[in-house]
């Protein structure tokens, strides 16, 4: 599929429709298309794996969900577009000092790996205030996270929310309670509430 975008570029995207993107998938749209710009997965609900990305940039392409090729496509640059929550704590968790490094799984959730202590797989999103609703909403997108992340400097979620993460063995913080999340494991990690 051939898109001109406003500055009058032309952006050829190869559709698919499956629940998880995989770097087989994205080998065969490149012998399909070399010239591609970016294999999209569209429809609702569906992914790509971090090493189906990684495939992609290796053959000079992008692997995208359809939001995320809707935004790319009105940037300047369309290669190489993410959420700016999802590029800050990529480039800001390596300096953790608990952190080992952080591996993309999918298009919003990091694994991170932790000196001496299990990794954690966790989803980013970016709600003023994140209530049950929402909640369940990322867990129904990402269901085998360990936390769930509300990015943002002023975002928050509700006590409700906190509670029915947790009763779902699963952590739910804002960025900079994350911080401190990190030095723990196991039940200690998802119970963790930063000192008053």
């Amino acid at each position: 599929m051939l898109v001109t975008r406003k500055d009058k570029t032309p952006v050829r995207l190869s559709l698919v429709s499956v629940p998880i993107l995989d770097e087989k998938l994205v080998d065969e749209c490149y012998s399909t298309d070399p010239g591609i710009d970016a294999v999209v997965n569209s429809g609702k609900d569906l992914h790509y794996s971090g090493p189906s990305k990684e495939r992609a940039h290796s053959l000079g392409f992008e692997a995208y969900t359809f939001k995320e090729a809707w935004s790319a496509i009105g940037r300047r640059e369309f290669r190489g577009w993410e959420p700016s929550n999802l590029t800050y704590a990529r480039t800001t968790l390596p300096s953790h000092r608990r952190v080992s490094h952080v591996e993309r799984v999918c298009e919003s959730i990091l694994r991170i790996h932790r000196n001496n202590i299990p990794a954690v797989d966790i989803t980013f999103v970016d709600a003023y205030t994140l209530g049950v609703a929402g909640l369940q909403q990322a867990l129904g997108w990402h269901p085998n996270v360990d936390a769930v992340v509300n990015m943002g400097a002023y975002n928050s979620y509700t006590g409700e929310a906190k509670e029915a993460a947790a009763s779902l063995g699963i952590g739910l913080f804002t960025y900079k309670e994350l911080m401190g999340a990190l030095h723990h494991a196991e039940q200690r990690f998802i119970d963790y509430t930063p000192p008053q």
